[in-house]
């Protein structure tokens, strides 16, 4: 039944005859009460406030959503009756403000250089001057329900990707850009906590090059992949490769590119994809190593990971040394993320301090078999300006947050002293790194401070622990102690993880696992669970 499109044909029906005007009187009921319901219906969402109106006889059906201010989706008749405009428009006629906010549309969206034409009347041409895209439809063929519902909800999406996109940097809501990540990916058919959602945004803010580990099967390569493609990155517009980690890869060369015998240098991959990168310094791009440690990570990466050390402020970008001596002189543009996947098993190679140092670990071995995806909701992408840009690169930089480094250097402090007796202390990278993290973090409102930082302990500070000796096994039952103030007795195979009341229960229970695996086979890894 297609009841919107015969109510959108009634107000047309009730118009004045011949006179290209509608009607208050015979409209009113329509556009006041009949269609706002119907939309209500179909939207099935409490977050929008839908009106309808006729302003100086022109009917106008307004879906507001309560979530911001600035842009709102109307429904608008051409003065003579013959054509419907779905439109997206500011709430100030600017033609200013209509440019600003064209110049964030998506390069998909098909009227992006087109004008609406409203009528010629005063009120016509002030609507047309704020109308930044739109959606039009003749009446003599006017599309089904199910189209126009289609259509409705993506231009409602597109209103959070022009909010998004036009709020300044360091305003934007850094709250609802992980929770519509999260959204998306959930869409998609795919399980994470939000936490761990938010921990991935977090980690590629404070640098830019992130490992996910855990058992094969665990989704850490579509976790990439839909992470990237909710931030508008995607394969067909070059922002996202993916890119399987060969066995053979001994060096640079099928990365980043390579001198053949005639002296030319030949363009790898990494190297076209950097290139990109740099064209569209306002768009995130990420690079996905799939099983990246079925080579040695530090033989092919080795240029990254020491390039990506040299990153300081130029202006308002930062800058890197260039990969190579050929090639250009090509850098690690401010806009490109590296996410690498990691399975642990015979195949493959064990990850070098060098790269555990330099990159936020996240593991994941929980399958939520009982979650699959029931509904029906489209959730877009957005394609906003590059959200996951780093505002420090030194801690010289985030002296406004210098309380809360002071608190957290504290608290390292006290880690360093067990690390210490070991070996494993932590270096001024890692704390350095692990304070940007803290820092966002704690800005978007999502964490504590016990939270953010017992996902660090655990992402920064566990992985680099590995060992035989009688030492390891006495670092990891004082750092035991450090999170969860409590002593281990003699039965750890049986000891229970109780969270309530630990202050750091995410890193206690890794801990856990590893201490029952040295205290089974005498060695200890990050890498193995128990």
């Amino acid at each position: 039944m297609n009841a919107l499109q015969s109510t959108f044909y009634e107000v047309v029906q009730a118009s004045k005859k011949g006179s290209g005007h509608f009607s208050a009187e015979a409209g009113e009921k329509l556009i006041r009460s009949v269609l706002p319901e119907l939309l209500r219906s179909y939207l099935k969402e409490s977050f929008y406030e839908i009106t309808g109106e006729l302003k100086q006889e022109l009917p106008i059906i307004t879906i507001q959503p309560t979530s911001q201010q600035l842009l709102m989706a109307q429904y608008i008749y051409s003065e003579d009756g013959e054509r419907l405009y779905l439109v997206v428009r500011t709430k100030e006629d600017s033609s200013d403000q209509k440019e600003a906010l064209r110049y964030l549309l998506p390069d998909e969206d098909p009227y992006k250089e087109e004008e609406a034409f409203i009528g010629n009347t005063a009120i016509a041409q002030r609507i047309e001057q704020s109308i930044i895209t739109f959606r039009p439809y003749y009446m003599a063929s006017l599309p089904d329900d199910q189209v126009l519902q289609k259509e409705l909800t993506g231009v409602l999406n597109l209103i959070q990707q022009l909010h998004y996109a036009s709020s300044k940097e360091g305003s934007v809501s850094v709250r609802e850009t992980i929770e519509h990540i999260h959204t998306y990916i959930e869409n998609k058919g795919f399980f994470y906590l939000k936490e761990e959602i938010a921990s991935v945004y977090f980690s590629l803010q404070s640098k830019p090059f992130l490992l996910l580990s855990g058992i094969s099967g665990t989704g850490k390569t579509k976790l990439a992949e839909l992470f990237a493609e909710s931030l508008g990155a995607t394969e067909e517009n070059g922002q996202f490769l993916l890119l399987p980690v060969k066995p053979d890869w001994t060096d640079s060369g099928d990365l980043l590119g390579y001198t053949n015998l005639q002296d030319e240098f030949k363009k790898g991959p990494f190297f076209l994809f950097l290139e990109r990168a740099h064209k569209q310094l306002d768009r995130p791009f990420f690079l996905v190593l799939d099983e990246m440690n079925l080579s040695r990570v530090e033989y092919y990466l080795s240029e990254f990971l020491s390039v990506l050390e040299t990153r300081k402020r130029g202006g308002d970008e930062l800058k890197t040394a260039s990969l190579l001596p050929l090639g250009e002189g090509m850098t690690i543009p401010e806009n490109v993320y590296v996410i690498g996947t990691i399975n642990m098993d015979e195949t493959t190679h064990r990850i070098s301090p060098k790269v555990i140092d330099r990159a936020n670990t996240l593991e994941f071995n929980r399958i939520y078999l009982e979650a699959f995806f029931e509904g029906e909701k489209v959730v877009n992408p957005l394609h906003a300006h590059n959200l996951l840009k780093s505002t420090y690169v030194s801690l010289k930089e985030a002296m406004e947050h210098k309380t809360l480094i002071q608190e957290t250097v504290q608290e390292l402090i006290k880690v360093n002293e067990i690390l210490y007796q070991a070996g494993f202390q932590i270096t001024y990278r890692t704390r350095d790194d692990l304070c940007f993290y803290m820092i966002y973090a704690l800005q978007s409102g999502l964490f504590t401070f016990d939270q953010a930082y017992d996902f660090q302990l655990l992402q920064k500070i566990i992985p680099r622990l590995e060992g035989q000796d009688g030492s390891i096994g006495e670092v990891l039952k004082d750092l035991y102690h450090y999170c969860t103030n409590t002593v281990l007795d003699e039965q750890i195979e049986t000891a229970v993880i109780q969270a309530d009341g630990m202050r750091f229960p995410r890193t206690a229970k890794k801990l856990m696992e590893m201490i029952r695996r040295y205290e089974r086979d005498g060695f200890a890894s990050f890498w193995f669970s128990s």
